[in-house]
């Protein structure tokens, strides 16, 4: 198989015909076919012969094989057996390129032959668990130090979205780094196309020192427990608070009693867990 076939439907088409494979979509599986994003996305990941990179989601090849030529080692994951031989043949030329035909919410870096401590998480996620794939990656001990990652435009906007506009996913993702949207990907550009454009998210990953994410995660998660409502009533009636101690907390945060939790950013939320 040649690289450049991935870019074509048709030779696409017939490369999966023949090798009797038919895009799941119990998978996401939905392939991109256009070079000029597949540049987009390891122009956004700043990457050289120093970095590991993780890759989600490998499906045949189109961005794993750019990612073999820029950066130092390469892993890349991908659920769906019958792509593998597929995608060893085309990387069998890079040395430092391990293929896993493993589930990525399993993976464990004790398992690599590679010291990966200091990886750049990149990869075109599918749809339907996009949101678990972040969030497994940001709780892990050894987190990424830099993430570019495709996604349905939908969800890269809430995650980019500012107060008053916040919810539970974009404060979840936003403690641990400024996401971007650094472009937008077109329907038109997959094979099968899906029903939604896609976009490119990209961010680096803070590091949280002496930070309790525990106690900031369940503040959010009661915070946005009821869109309607107050925050202090939620927080009041999911952390089990007195409204004497809440209304302390708010005046040492500076944030206002009558707030909701769409209206506060990251940094107001973690104010207000630092007082509690």
């Amino acid at each position: 198989m040649i690289y450049t076939d991935l870019f074509s439907p048709s030779k696409l088409s017939s490369l999966l015909s023949a090798n009797h494979i038919y895009p799941k979509k119990s998978l996401g599986q939905n392939f991109l076919i256009d070079k000029n994003n597949v540049e987009k996305i390891i122009s956004s990941a700043h990457l050289d012969k120093n970095d590991t990179v993780l890759e989600v989601g490998a499906g045949l090849g189109a961005l794993t094989y750019s990612l073999g030529e820029r950066a130092g080692h390469v892993v890349a994951y991908e659920i769906d057996s019958r792509l593998i031989p597929i995608l060893k043949e085309l990387v069998k030329e890079f040395r430092t390129m391990e293929v896993r035909n493993e589930d990525i919410l399993k993976f464990q870096i004790s398992n690599f032959k590679y010291q990966i401590f200091d990886y750049k998480l990149i990869g075109n996620l599918p749809y339907y668990i996009t949101s678990r794939i972040l969030r497994y990656f940001l709780s892990a001990e050894h987190k990424p130090k830099r993430v570019v990652v495709t996604i349905q435009k939908e969800i890269a906007e809430r995650i980019c979205a500012k107060p008053p506009n916040m919810s539970l996913l974009s404060a979840s993702i936003q403690l641990h780094g400024e996401p971007k949207i650094v472009a937008r990907i077109s329907k038109n550009c997959f094979f099968p196309r899906p029903n939604v454009d896609s976009a490119v998210l990209a961010f680096d990953v803070r590091e949280l020192k002496n930070f309790d994410e525990d106690s900031f995660f369940t503040a959010i998660k009661a915070g946005f427990a009821h869109k309607r409502k107050l925050l202090i009533r939620n927080l009041e009636r999911g952390l089990s608070l007195s409204k004497e101690h809440l209304n302390n907390v708010f005046s040492a945060a500076g944030i206002a009693k009558n707030a909701r939790a769409e209206q506060l950013g990251v940094e107001e939320w973690i104010k207000l867990t630092q007082n509690f």
